[in-house]
């Protein structure tokens, strides 16, 4: 190979290399992709979570028991999370478990009758760690013993539980006491 050959193989070889330098890094079409597809993302996480986490939104062909469905859960007063039945700042306070979209008429108006009431619903999958389907744990002291029934009232003391009243009946008759 001649020293002429070699000249050439390097300046072709140099041009090459700085063809590749001279590559930009950021563009802005990149950038817009970039956030489009956080966007996305995002919006689909929000979607999974309300679809299967909170029921929040739901596929059902029946418009108008939908609407009303969800018009009684956003509408119960003094609504909390089971995780947040301690941490209220009256000192003697009522909690009732229940079903937001199976409300016990009975119940209902003993309940409205008795004051502060806090209410949990049962079927939303942020309380589902607290309800179980068989018997409920009345000797529960703390959060983590806690286990409740559908329908389930607690009246709490100074951040302990107690009374526990499970079922209509056993809820009926401990208010009347």
């Amino acid at each position: 190979m001649g020293r002429e050959l070699k000249r050439k193989q390097k300046k072709k070889y140099e041009g090459n290399v700085k063809e590749e330098n001279d590559i930009n890094l950021f563009t802005v079409s990149g950038f817009i992709r970039t956030v489009a597809g956080i966007v996305f993302v995002l919006f689909l996480s929000y979607f999974i979570l309300a679809f299967f986490v909170t029921k929040e939104l739901d596929f059902n062909s029946k418009k108008e028991s939908d609407n009303s469905t969800s018009e009684s859960s956003s509408n119960v007063s003094n609504q909390i999370l089971a995780s947040n039945i301690f941490s209220q700042s009256e000192d003697s306070y009522y909690v009732y478990f229940y079903d937001f979209n199976n409300e016990d008429e009975k119940i209902k108006s003993y309940i409205d009758n008795i004051s502060p009431v806090y209410r949990v619903n049962t079927a939303s999958g942020f309380n589902s760690k607290y309800v179980t389907t068989d018997t409920g744990n009345s000797n529960a002291k703390s959060l983590d013993d806690l286990k409740v029934k559908n329908p389930t009232l607690i009246k709490i003391d100074n951040d302990t539980i107690v009374s526990y009243y499970e079922g209509v009946s056993t809820i009926i008759d401990g208010i009347n006491k």
